[in-house]
């Protein structure tokens, strides 16, 4: 008797709406799903691949013969994106081009800029990048 019972609770279990038992609500996509999503767009040479905001991801990719900004929203749908959106990667990227190595904790901080520490030389300093790419030293 105590089996049959096991085995009703086990089946209304499975049948009931909801979350089964050890599933998980819907995770955000990960950067190599997110890279492949992008491939299968039809594009190459998939760069600067980050999480931006509400789990979007941004990159920049090689379609049709040129270089393109790409989106890819919260349900894997693929677009072409806007290169004013700065991502951790582009933002790491502009400080190192702004001479910065050994860049940490980038975070990113009011108006969506981003904001971290670099060292420059033999000097260590706390630096900014707005959305246009533009570093400032603090």
């Amino acid at each position: 008797m105590e089996k049959a019972a096991g085995i009703i609770v086990l089946l209304l279990g499975l049948t009931s709406p909801g979350l089964a038992w050890g599933q998980t609500p819907k995770q955000p996509l990960t950067e190599p799903q997110a890279r492949s999503l992008v491939m299968d767009w039809g594009c190459t040479n998939v760069s600067r691949l980050s999480m931006g905001q509400s789990g979007r991801w941004f990159g920049e990719c090689q379609k049709g013969g040129k270089a393109i900004d790409v989106m890819i929203d919260e349900q894997g749908k693929v677009s072409e994106g806007t290169p004013s959106h700065i991502t951790a990667a582009s933002a790491r990227a502009a400080l190192m081009s702004y001479g910065c190595n050994n860049v940490s904790a980038l975070t990113r901080g009011p108006n969506d800029t981003w904001q971290g520490r670099c060292q420059k030389g033999s000097n260590t300093m706390d630096v900014a990048v707005d959305q246009q790419g533009n570093v400032v030293s603090k």
